[in-house]
């Protein structure tokens, strides 16, 4: 990801990989790894997890579930759990708690998701909160297919109850399946002021939501969006 915000020169570069290996017990349930490494202009953090998952949609009924352990809140230790529907192929939703495990520590925080993906347009909307902090976060994105190929991007980011908004307009680019371009302007608002932004997305998909490792459904949407000059 390549960000410039509003005047001359360039800006900060973020680019994250995350690797996932599994082994399915059955074919509701996998046991399995992830190693995640970001780096930002030279500085990099490198986090890890151990889950287990359980996948009924195909079989046994419209749920799914998953539970990981590991170290990928930078540092600190965790255990996380979701619990997720399938309205229906392409439509869900799930909620997961992350619970830390250092001593004295009593955060826990939660991440609410919904996601319908079409043959024409994709929603998805996802509300993040720490139980011990002010600090939340409402993202929607919408995609069209304008062509099998090229999407019209738009998206609607809060945070902190409304105090602080971000606004992107955009397009993309699928050179095959699974791996995209994208490309945005935004307009991060504040009660003091206006920034606005450019950024550069290259992307090899997240997948539904059942699918998601505890990188791409906790730390993935905070840095690799429209919201990212802010939270710098």
């Amino acid at each position: 990801m390549r960000l410039d915000t509003s005047g001359g020169g360039s800006g900060p570069t973020l680019t994250g990989t995350s690797i996932n290996g599994a082994y399915a017990i059955t074919p509701s349930i996998s046991v399995g790894a992830s190693y995640t490494h970001l780096d930002f202009d030279g500085s990099t953090e490198n986090t890890s997890e151990i889950f287990a998952t359980f996948d009924g949609t195909q079989m046994s009924g419209p749920f799914f579930g998953r539970i990981g352990i590991g170290e990928v809140f930078f540092g600190d230790r965790y255990i996380g759990v979701t619990g997720g529907y399938e309205f229906a192929q392409g439509t869900e939703a799930a909620l997961s708690l992350y619970r830390s495990l250092d001593n004295g520590s009593d955060e826990t925080l939660y991440v609410m998701q919904v996601q319908h993906s079409g043959q024409m347009f994709d929603v998805d909307g996802r509300y993040f909160g720490v139980s011990d902090d002010d600090f939340n976060q409402l993202d929607i994105d919408f995609a069209y297919a304008v062509t099998p190929q090229i999407d019209i991007l738009a998206d609607f980011s809060s945070f902190d109850s409304g105090d602080v908004k971000v606004f992107g307009l955009g397009g993309g680019y699928e050179f095959m399946d699974g791996i995209s371009a994208y490309a945005k302007v935004n307009r991060l608002s504040t009660p003091s002021e206006s920034i606005d932004g450019f950024g550069v997305t290259f992307d090899m998909g997240e997948g539904s939501l059942k699918d998601q490792n505890s990188y791409e459904r906790v730390i993935r949407p905070l840095y690799f969006n429209g919201d990212f000059p802010f939270l710098l």
